[in-house]
């Protein structure tokens, strides 16, 4: 059955085809067309001869040419070859721009005030670190009503009449003609000539009464927050208060010491003298001159005379033996021991230690313990370090065996004699060494006296129970090379009394924790420490150094004992020892 699909009969695609292919023409033909027109050839023609034409700023005769400038023969192959990646025409551009347009260009051009200057400004006037106007102000710490946002306050403030204020005649009258014109002189001084005046000028001076209600600073107080304070001095130049408080006496003294040759040194604000000839005080008479002449002589009731004996900052020094033995004794002053004896009494009946009370029994025991000899200043420096630094203040029993024990230590800690003429006797060299070999700690060492003793060998094991007292490791060389350091001293006190030694171990962390007598090991802190102050108390000054094992005599004697070929010589003196 045949389907009739149009009245033009199957070929009706064709007027189809047609219709499409006028109508493209008529889309064609309402087609924008891109204008030729550029923007740019009518700007260029605007800027010819100007500043911003191209090439013109190039090829304008300005002052400072690339060829003229005088570069030494050293250095030109260097700066030239850096100069020739720089644009020399551009920082130029101000100078064209006035001398084309006929203007001054003798002046540099003007620079913008940014807001780091404008902060830098208003702090050298107000003491205030930030502007007003900056969201770094205080303006949000203010109680309500006294912020930037409420201008009730301050317009009420702005109306009230000052009583104390002169008026510009009556400043005239004062001072002259002209002051009452500050606020043009301080537009016509350069605010840098001036401002910088102002801390040496106003350092140390009271804030007068009146001004106390505007001299407010605000103190950030830890889980407090801001507190507001009256500050009673001007706070100019606060940062350098220090510098301008010590830059007198050093001057004094380096005058002292160049024009009247005095002996003479200065520890912030007090100046000391020492003397070489008896009751003459040479040297006291050039300080008192050269300061008298400074117009700040020094006060009578602190002028001490040269003595044998003097206490200064809670150390006691004593130099009546220096001429006749060459020895300047330190020591503690009483006063500073019986401090130290009662903070301790204090922590060990509470059973506590606060933060603050640590941190000072910390600085008090190393300034005693600088005086005296030995390093028992680190005896309890865990325990204190832990207590000041942490957030549990109560002592456990390990703890309070510590603090009478650092107790004693001060009340009985020897002087320290600083000899600088004595002779010094010959020096004992000690060799050390330990191997942990099969669940066995044995040590090693060899001891060279002074003539006519004989060196002197010898070798131990440590026992296990000593072992199982120490943190786990899985060697223990590092304990065994510091067990050393406390076993010689026990086996040959005749041989450390009074001498000076050079003791020499193979192992660098052994060598570190003898030299500093601690450890961050709380055994090796123990044995180390422990070591130091027998070695104190025998009067023994020491010197550790570090040698490589190929050169350590004592390497055998722990490995073979007293079979060691080394120690068959007839010149040594072996035994072995046992530790309990």
């Amino acid at each position: 059955m045949a389907v009739r699909n149009s009245l033009i009969g199957n070929g009706f695609h064709l007027p189809c085809v047609m219709c499409l292919m006028c109508m493209l023409i008529a889309v064609c033909e309402a087609k924008p067309v891109v204008s030729r027109f550029c923007p740019s050839d009518q700007l260029a023609s605007k800027v010819q001869r100007s500043l911003w034409e191209p090439g013109f700023l190039e090829t304008f005769p300005l002052r400072l040419q690339f060829d003229r400038v005088y570069i030494p023969e050293s250095v030109w192959t260097k700066v030239s070859r850096n100069l020739t990646q720089c644009n020399l025409w551009l920082p130029q551009a101000f100078f064209a721009f006035q001398r084309g347009r006929g203007k001054p260009w003798e002046v540099l051009p003007p620079v913008p005030l940014r807001a780091r200057d404008r902060a830098q400004i208003f702090a050298g006037n107000s003491g205030q670190r930030y502007a007003s106007d900056t969201s770094k102000g205080l303006d949000h710490l203010l109680k309500p009503g006294l912020g930037k946002d409420k201008e009730g306050h301050m317009a009420q403030a702005m109306e009230l009449q000052s009583s104390s204020a002169a008026q510009s005649g009556e400043v005239g009258m004062r001072f002259g003609v002209g002051h009452g014109y500050m606020l043009a002189g301080l537009r016509l001084a350069l605010l840098e000539t001036w401002h910088r005046r102002l801390p040496d000028a106003y350092r140390g001076h009271p804030v007068d009464e009146q001004h106390l209600r505007y001299s407010v600073v605000a103190i950030w107080v830890p889980k407090e927050g801001w507190k507001f304070t009256i500050l009673w001095g001007l706070a100019y130049g606060l940062e350098a208060a220090v510098v301008a408080f010590n830059r007198m006496p050093i001057l004094g003294i380096a005058a002292c010491r160049r024009m009247v040759s005095s002996a003479a040194a200065a520890y912030f604000d007090d100046e000391l003298s020492l003397e070489f000839i008896r009751d003459t005080d040479v040297s006291q008479s050039g300080l008192h001159l050269v300061f008298g002449l400074m117009g700040s002589p020094p006060q009578a009731q602190k002028r001490f005379w040269a003595a044998a004996d003097r206490c200064y900052l809670g150390a006691s020094v004593h130099v009546g033996l220096a001429h006749s033995h060459g020895i300047v004794r330190v020591q503690p002053k009483a006063s500073s021991i019986y401090k130290v004896r009662d903070k301790i009494d204090r922590a060990l009946a509470m059973r506590q230690l606060a933060r603050d009370d640590a941190g000072k029994l910390r600085g008090d025991i190393q300034w005693l313990f600088a005086c005296c000899t030995g390093s028992a200043a680190k005896f309890a420096g865990p325990l204190l370090h832990r207590c000041q630094y942490g957030d549990d203040p109560s002592l456990g029993e390990r703890d309070l065996l510590v603090l009478p024990a650092l107790r004693a230590l001060a009340c009985q800690a020897p002087p320290r004699d600083i000899n600088f003429w004595a002779s010094h006797s010959p020096c004992t060299l000690i060799y050390s060494d330990a191997s942990f070999e099969q669940n066995q700690l044995r040590l090693g060492w060899v001891i060279f006296a002074p003539p006519p003793l004989r060196p002197h060998g010898g070798n131990c094991s440590v026992p296990q129970a000593v072992l199982q007292e120490w943190t786990p490791r899985k060697q223990q060389i590092f304990p065994g090379e510091a067990l050393c350091l406390l076993v010689l001293p026990l086996l040959y006190p005749d041989l450390f009394r009074g001498q000076d030694t050079l003791w020499f171990i193979d192992n660098q962390v052994a060598v570190a924790a003898a030299v500093k007598a601690s450890s961050s090991e709380e055994d090796v802190f123990e044995i180390a420490h422990m070591s130091s102050v027998l070695r104190g108390r025998l009067a023994n000054r020491r010197w550790f150094e570090w040698v490589n094992s190929d050169s350590n005599p004592s390497d055998g004697l722990f490995r073979e004992g007293v079979e060691d070929c080394w120690s068959q010589r007839p010149c040594t003196d072996p035994r072995s020892a046992a530790i309990f």
